[in-house]
């Protein structure tokens, strides 16, 4: 463990954690993992490893450190433990990468029957992988970066209420709706293929990124 300079006071009293701890009952080797990290990040730990068994409810013990400190990152080697620890605490908000979500601007082409994929052969759209995200124009079209792409949202877009409570949440306000929706109609992308102003909707990649970065958990 690495330690800082004391005087270090990391979490003043093992029953703050204790009252955050998610469920309702706590084992009792729960509550000792939870007492010890309390004690040794008090005495100026700063990194702690806790090495447990399947059914151990480390997820558990976690969430109560991460509720006390009020923000925290959980991070997961697959997707099916990121979808478990947001099925158990659907305080938290999910990150995903990009190539789980579908490109908005692409879509476009896709609805008109325009698109065009240049690595994969004519006619299997269903079977194209370049759909994703990972391959938009914002990444790779220097006129489609950044603000370019209307379907995008940034960070200062979205405000939080209730923060760090179990009821928090992660809004993109009416206003910056409305916003979003002129620049959108007036979209020259939209207007070249036709498609007319519609119902604009976010890109769901950024939407849930930033989401997750400005929130608690």
């Amino acid at each position: 463990m690495n330690s800082l300079t004391p005087p270090y006071e990391f979490i003043k009293k093992i029953t703050e954690v204790l009252e955050n701890f998610p469920f309702r009952a706590i084992r009792d080797r729960q509550r000792k993992v939870i007492e010890d990290t309390c004690n040794a990040l008090n005495s100026g730990c700063k990194h702690i490893n806790l090495e447990a068994p399947t059914g151990f409810g480390k997820s558990a013990v976690g969430i109560s450190l991460a509720r006390t400190l009020g923000t925290s990152y959980v991070c997961t080697a697959t997707k099916d433990l990121q979808s478990q620890y947001a099925r158990d605490f659907p305080f938290l908000r999910v990150a995903k990468g990009k190539n789980n979500f579908h490109c908005r601007v692409k879509e476009d082409f896709v609805r008109i029957n325009k698109y065009r994929c240049g690595c994969c052969p004519p006619g299997t759209i269903g079977e194209c992988n370049h759909l994703s995200c990972d391959y938009g124009p914002c990444l790779h079209d220097e006129t489609m970066e950044g603000p370019n792409c209307k379907y995008r949202t940034f960070l200062n877009d979205y405000s939080v209420l209730n923060a760090g409570k179990i009821d928090e949440k992660v809004l993109l306000g009416y206003e910056k709706q409305d916003y979003f929706k002129k620049q959108y109609s007036k979209w020259l992308h939209i207007k070249n293929l036709g498609l007319g102003a519609g119902q604009w909707s976010p890109c769901e990649y950024f939407d849930q990124l930033s989401k997750a970065m400005v929130a608690s958990h």
